[in-house]
């Protein structure tokens, strides 16, 4: 019974803090910018759906410490990993255009020409970093 009311209030919890988090960016436009970007709008119900099932999920996942297996074994667990840095990559870069952070950036540093340059090398050091964490580091 204990247990039961802990994974309670933990997943209480965690549904607040995942609100918080989708609402911060529903505020800021973003999901409507993805959707823009990647011309879904027309699935615009399956991201919310998504968005609401990724972070119950992850919540439960989390509490309970479940293993997550996957059937198919590494080639299904990579290209899920895949398709899951990509989403993070576009979730990146509209957060970044929404909130104009790189051009004030690049403002700021005194950056006016060779932006494309730049944020093409930040893409690579981003792809190097998580290829070092998953394949050297861990």
């Amino acid at each position: 019974m204990k247990a039961l009311i802990l994974w309670g209030i933990g997943m209480s919890g965690g549904i607040a803090v995942a609100a918080g988090l989708f609402t911060f960016l529903v505020i800021t436009g973003i999901p409507h910018r993805l959707m823009t970007i990647t011309h879904t709008t027309a699935y615009g119900g399956w991201y919310e759906w998504m968005f609401v099932l990724g972070g119950a999920l992850g919540n439960a996942v989390w509490l309970t410490d479940t293993a997550v297996k996957i059937p198919a074994g590494m080639f299904l667990a990579g290209a899920a990993g895949f398709l899951v840095g990509i989403f993070i990559g576009c979730l990146i870069g509209a957060i970044a255009e929404v909130l104009d952070a790189l051009p004030v950036f690049f403002k700021r540093i005194g950056i006016r020409q060779g932006i494309g340059v730049v944020i093409f090398w930040m893409a690579v050091g981003k792809t190097l970093g998580a290829w070092m964490w998953y394949f050297i580091l861990t």
